[in-house]
């Protein structure tokens, strides 16, 4: 699992940041209507600010590809560390840094192009952008049935996989069937569904760009712009869809180990396609029509342009000065509610993987107390009372039975928690893949999967069991 986590954030990450380089850092810059988060202007492109916003952009496209490489450099030694657990944490925090170090040209770029925007006399009137009016209910292109066609199959995708796993249907038993990890598959890209659905109506409401004085140019223009966005998510509802149905035949065919690779792989590279045909549509579309002076000169409502505040706006999502796609007004009362959740989200997720770091550096230990079983890892975890227990086996190594998480930690020296092992569907585990060998626990009401970090206390401790003389 470590080398596929590692794969996927290579695989994933580093196009992403090669594609934002090219877009954001590009190389012509008088074809753009906007530089660094700042709208492109005539006043920037004769007399001497020609010269200046040229060697501007030049050396900030300079020091990004400075720092792309490094991003790449790191990106891949990030592969090579030994430990999964530590993996995961370290390209987490390195994804969220390289993104905010990635944009030190662009807001340095933001910042002087505006001191030249001061130079020459531009003056920023803060208001919102304006709206073609006559032209705005002819610059929709979002058609919902089509939508909802990839949503229903995903919804059927979702009954297969829980009739599967509560074994109502047969299409070839496996360790995973009843595990309900099909059924977690299927409604984490249902949910992934309806969320792109809500985008897409809300990139298909927002506000009309003015790119000329004519409302048939602007009308044709959005409505180009607004199909060019609704195929694309169109396009990532039906790559949801086959997805999971490759994963549906997989489990079918059990050999889920063997798709979780390819499958990924192959989605992240579709995934990938998807967006570069987007982006060259986009770029071909703003190539097609030119771009009067802007009517409204908004820049100061762009912190580093690339944070949208202004009060003044009551849309909600705006486009984007960087990029592709919306994005939304920070001002707005949704905008900030969005905001504090953002920041509860990272707050959590780090607190997570400091928990999963604290966890997984911490020995498990095993020890008889009294009648009871006592199962210690930061805490008393697990105790079982040996008057209930009616079968007690050992395993001599992991490699005899498949573990499969339901719930829980998992990590290369820590499993604990809900998992499905082997015809075992659910049962409790807590031991560490360190010593390679369990103790398997039979009560009334659950089966236990047991051993400490030490192979020596886990021997230990079967053996005090094996003593007492009440199992076999």
């Amino acid at each position: 699992m470590k080398t596929i986590f590692g794969l996927i954030m290579i695989l994933s990450f580093l196009p992403i940041m090669i594609i934002m380089y090219f877009m954001i850092y590009t190389k012509d810059w008088k074809k753009k209507k906007v530089v660094f988060g700042v709208l492109n202007r005539e006043e920037f492109k004769s007399g001497d600010a020609i010269n200046t916003v040229d060697a501007l952009t030049t050396a900030k496209r300079k020091e990004a590809t400075y720092i792309l490489a490094g991003i790449c450099f790191i990106c891949i030694l990030l592969f090579f560390i030994p430990s999964g657990t530590i993996m995961m944490i370290a390209y987490s925090v390195f994804v969220f840094v390289a993104l905010i170090v990635f944009h030190i040209p662009y807001v340095k770029g933001n910042t002087e192009l505006k001191s030249l925007k001061r130079e020459l006399g531009i003056e920023a009137k803060g208001g919102i952008r304006q709206a073609d009016l006559k032209s705005i209910n002819a610059s929709h292109a979002l058609n919902l049935p089509i939508l909802i066609l990839p949503l229903i199959f995903s919804v059927a995708e979702l009954a297969f996989s829980f009739l599967y796993d509560m074994n109502c249907i047969s299409i070839g038993k496996n360790a995973y069937q009843g595990s309900f990890i099909m059924t977690i598959l299927s409604g984490t890209f249902l949910f992934m569904g309806l969320i792109f659905i809500l985008a897409a109506v809300m990139m298909d409401k927002t506000r009309n760009e003015v790119i000329s004085a004519d409302s048939d140019i602007n009308a044709n223009y959005n409505r180009a712009k607004k199909k060019v966005w609704a195929d694309i998510w169109v396009a990532l509802l039906w790559v949801n869809v086959i997805f999971v149905l490759t994963f549906i035949l997989a489990f079918a065919l059990d050999v889920i180990e063997m798709a979780s690779i390819a499958g990924f792989g192959i989605y992240i590279i579709v995934m990938f396609i998807v967006i570069a045909m987007f982006g060259k549509k986009t770029s071909r579309l703003n190539g097609v029509y030119e771009f009067e002076s802007p009517l409204t000169d908004d820049d100061d409502n762009w912190l580093f342009g690339l944070i949208y505040y202004n009060p003044n706006d009551k849309k909600l999502n705006v486009e984007k000065r960087n990029g592709l796609g919306t994005t939304v007004n920070f001002a707005h009362p949704g905008g900030k509610v969005l905001m504090w959740v953002l920041i509860l989200l990272m707050v959590e997720t780090f607190a997570g993987f400091t928990y999963a770091f604290v966890v997984d550096s911490t020995d498990m230990h095993l020890r008889l107390e009294g009648s009871e079983i006592v199962c210690h890892q930061l805490r008393d975890e697990v105790k079982i009372d040996t008057a209930d227990i009616k079968e007690v086996t050992f395993g001599d190594s992991l490699k005899d039975i498949k573990m499969v998480r339901l719930g829980g930690v998992g990590t290369d020296n820590v499993l604990k928690g809900n998992f499905s092992v082997g015809d075992d569907k659910k049962c409790k585990v807590f031991l560490s893949p360190v010593a390679d060998c369990y103790i398997r626990i039979v009560t009334e009401d659950k089966v236990y999967y047991l051993g400490a970090t030490s192979r020596e206390e886990t021997i230990e401790l079967y053996d005090s069991i094996q003593k007492l003389g009440l199992f076999r």
